[in-house]
């Protein structure tokens, strides 16, 4: 990214308190080195691609592209309930 000589006060791009990891920033290491996430045991081929996950190549931490926020249980507890409501449902109206 190219330096900006002309106003220091907006370096912060707005992303909230110093100590926060800033969007593409692995939240574990620090690094900016990571690679798209295109399948997981929890998501299959879509999840990933709803959480804009990727992977730091230096630590191996999985993480928000967007965001910079790691993926959680919760994110994957969520994803599952979800799917499993819908396949329900899908399950219900073909045999119901």
């Amino acid at each position: 990214m190219p330096r900006d000589d002309f106003d220091d006060e907006d370096d912060d791009f707005g992303y909230g308190k110093p100590d926060e990891p800033r969007p593409e920033t692995c939240p574990a290491c620090g690094s900016r080195r990571s690679s798209k996430v295109s399948f997981t045991w929890w998501g299959g081929a879509l999840g990933p691609g709803l959480f804009s996950q990727v992977k730091c190549s230096e630590c191996g931490q999985n993480y928000n592209r967007k965001t910079g926020k790691p993926i959680g249980w919760v994110h994957i507890t969520l994803y599952s309930l979800v799917a499993l409501v819908i396949a329900v449902a899908i399950l219900a109206a073909v045999f119901g």
